[in-house]
């Protein structure tokens, strides 16, 4: 689908959402400005994670007659107007891991993992949070926190291919 029609959607969710979420930011391919997109990727905080899935769930019944192709406890992947959405829900203190990772492309976060392992000498991301090779949680609570630990200058996500 075209850029512009990926974002009219990604706000019409928005709408809904927002009021059961902390925080609620658009990532993918659709945050890099590509001119098509296959899906559309949102990443949110909530307070609720059941009050989230619940009152997305009975909208998406309402319009579409099927509210989930798969829910976890950290991701929902959905159809709207026919359209694929994958919901990524994260934690306060891993947003900016999460984000970054979402936002992509696939060989940039991969990349970004990598760039981890040699400042740390070995660490690892493990269940969404950055790990040293002790064992040490980081916190992530935004993406400039995320290129400050990788040791790099931040890189607008237009330029993360």
């Amino acid at each position: 689908m075209e850029l512009s029609k990926a974002l009219s959607l990604a706000e019409e969710i928005i709408e809904i959402i927002k009021p059961y979420c902390s925080k609620l930011e658009i990532a993918g391919s659709v945050r890099r400005k590509k001119e098509f997109v296959k899906d559309i990727e949102l990443v949110v905080t909530t307070p609720n994670v059941n009050t989230l899935k619940n009152k997305l769930g009975l909208y998406l019944l309402k319009e579409n007659k099927i509210p989930f192709l798969k829910a976890g406890n950290k991701y929902v992947n959905f159809l709207y107007k026919g359209y694929k959405f994958d919901l990524f829900i994260s934690d306060e203190d891993n947003f900016g891991l999460t984000f970054l990772i979402r936002t992509g492309s696939a060989e940039f976060s991969t990349r970004m993992l990598a760039q981890w392992k040699r400042v740390t000498q070995g660490g690892a991301s493990v269940n969404g949070y950055l790990h040293d090779k002790s064992g040490n949680k980081f916190i992530t609570p935004t993406e400039e926190s995320v290129f400050e630990l990788l040791k790099l200058d931040f890189i607008e996500p237009e330029f993360r291919s």
